[in-house]
């Protein structure tokens, strides 16, 4: 890639809001005719500065190359006359302090993933050899979806950038003496840098900055508000004055409150690194103190979920019992390992349910593996049946009816119906075109099916009937003690309410349940619309 190839001219843009300024000079919204709404950063307006020419190109190409998705894109550079600026892929929500004061309610599950997402960013970041120096609220930008990138690298890890910066700081500071924007900093600044001027920025440096930012998450606001003045602040920082505690006691998992208050330790030397070894998400200490992993599960809204758990556990025991008695010592052997999956599963299950989106997601333990024991309800098999019975299984695992009849029906096919519903993926899209212009208003015989049935596919086919992800989210998180019954109900009844009586038509539904490869409901609709 030439170095041309990120520069940019001013003339280029379309100023379409001012956003922000201060000690980093002015911030705007910008309408740019490739690249459409993106964020323009001016960091310097002063003289042009030829000498530095060449280093800022390179830096800027190097800036460029941090490619993650949880670090915000530098698009280009403007270097003109009395325009220095960085031009920066735009996020909807802004940063995210300005979510944390202005969102009401922020769901734990969300505020979970916000936390793991801005360790992948700097895990990323530390790996590239890139340290951040002005990590703080103000430098996460969150999307629509309530995901977050990290930004204002330039301002702060490359020199020749990170000193124009500062030369626009004084300059700033003559014209206006407020220092809102340095005391905003001073709150996320690590208290070596404080004792001593001449400390080189570290990892260690950017993790202390991060326990203020979890501060922060919980306390939706910003830190040391009965701070008098700067020097104030200073003084108390070195001494070891640090966020107060209190303030998120009652809303924050104490695992993280653990993992905060080492991470802000005035020795770097024993704060953790965001660098992971065994796990993705774990912090471990540069000595090779194991804090342990930022789990999904400090964020889940109760423990309940547990009883569940051993339940199942119970449940395989008996299964396993059974099935000794059914196939003998060989086959005993071969089922026991199925429902130590299914336990594995569901703890994988649960995992994605409390935070979605999870990026360090593992994939499911028997995916794609087929066993060629099990056979779902429709398919032939060695023992016979009464035919005479006819009988319909719904969203069920690990079934046993009577004393010695073991059935086991896979996740996906875990809805089998009646024949007259009888589902086959290769069928045509215009098979179901009729029943996809159907504007009937739903009533409960349409929906009855679907909310007893639709279970774990209950997120896919919220987005296809365009809930946000933030909406899925909190969905998930409050009605997690109500079970996953509770979950598909209101997320029908919220869409139900959005779109009104004539809005929400049959062929809506139809049409996102064979998007989310549920045929079996949409033949169970086709079948009920019929009749």
């Amino acid at each position: 890639m030439s170095l041309d190839d990120i520069k940019m001219k001013s003339s280029d843009f379309l100023e379409k809001e001012h956003l922000d300024s201060g000690g980093f000079g002015k911030v705007s919204l910008c309408l740019h005719r490739s690249h459409g709404l993106v964020i323009l950063k001016k960091v310097y307006t002063g003289p042009k500065r030829t000498e530095y020419n060449e280093s800022l190109l390179e830096e800027g190409k190097m800036m460029h190359k941090l490619r993650h998705q949880r670090v915000v894109k530098l698009l280009g550079i403007i270097i003109e006359e009395g325009n220095y600026s960085l031009v920066m892929e735009y996020m909807e929500k802004g940063n995210l302090m300005h979510v944390l004061k202005t969102e009401s309610s922020i769901p734990l599950s969300v505020k979970g993933r916000i936390i793991m997402e801005t360790i992948e960013g700097m895990r990323y970041l530390h790996g590239k050899n890139v340290i951040h120096k002005d990590l703080k609220p103000e430098n996460i930008l969150v999307d629509d979806d309530f995901h977050i990138k990290i930004a204002d690298l330039g301002v702060a890890s490359f020199k020749t950038w990170s000193k124009l910066t500062k030369e626009e700081d004084n300059k700033q500071r003559k014209v206006n003496s407020s220092s809102k924007k340095n005391g905003g900093t001073l709150y996320y600044m690590a208290p070596e840098h404080l004792n001593d001027i001449n400390a080189r920025p570290s990892e260690k440096s950017d993790v202390y900055s991060f326990a203020i930012v979890l501060w922060a998450i919980f306390a939706h606001k910003e830190p040391y508000e009965n701070a008098i003045c700067e020097q104030q602040l200073i003084m108390c920082i070195k001494s070891g004055n640090r966020p107060d505690v209190e303030d998120i006691i009652e809303n924050c998992p104490k695992e993280i409150i653990n993992i905060m208050k080492q991470c802000w330790e005035a020795n770097p030397e024993v704060r953790p690194t965001f660098a992971a070894t065994e796990q993705p998400s774990s912090l471990h200490s540069s000595q090779g103190l194991r804090i342990g992993p930022v789990e999904e599960s400090w964020f889940a809204p109760s423990p309940e979920h547990q009883q569940e758990e051993n339940e199942l556990s119970l449940q395989s025991k008996l299964q396993e019992e059974a099935n000794y008695h059914l196939f003998g010592s060989r086959m005993d052997g071969q089922t026991k390992q199925q429902p130590r999956q299914n336990v594995a599963y569901n703890r994988e299950e649960e995992r994605r349910r409390r935070v979605s989106h999870d990026p360090f997601a593992q994939p499911k333990p028997y995916e794609n593996v087929q066993n060629p024991r099990i056979k779902g309800l429709a398919s032939s098999s060695a023992t016979s049946h009464d035919e005479s019975v006819k009988c319909s299984i719904y969203n069920s695992a690990g079934i046993q009816i009577g004393d010695n009849n073991y059935m086991e029906v896979g996740e996906r096919s875990s809805l089998l119906l009646d024949s007259t519903y009888t589902n086959s993926k290769e069928e045509s899209i215009s098979k179901y075109l009729d029943i996809f212009g159907n504007t009937t208003s739903l009533t409960d015989k349409h929906l009855d099916p679907v909310r007893e049935n639709l279970g774990r596919s209950w997120k896919i086919c919220a987005r296809k009937l365009g809930f946000s992800e933030s909406q899925i989210d909190e969905i998930d998180h409050d009605y997690e003690r109500d079970g996953l019954k509770e979950k598909v109900y209101q997320m029908l009844q919220k869409w139900l309410m959005r779109e009104g009586n004539k809005g929400a038509t049959v062929g809506k539904l139809t049409y996102a349940l064979y998007q989310c490869s549920r045929t079996d409901l949409l033949n169970a609709l086709v079948y009920i619309s019929q009749n």
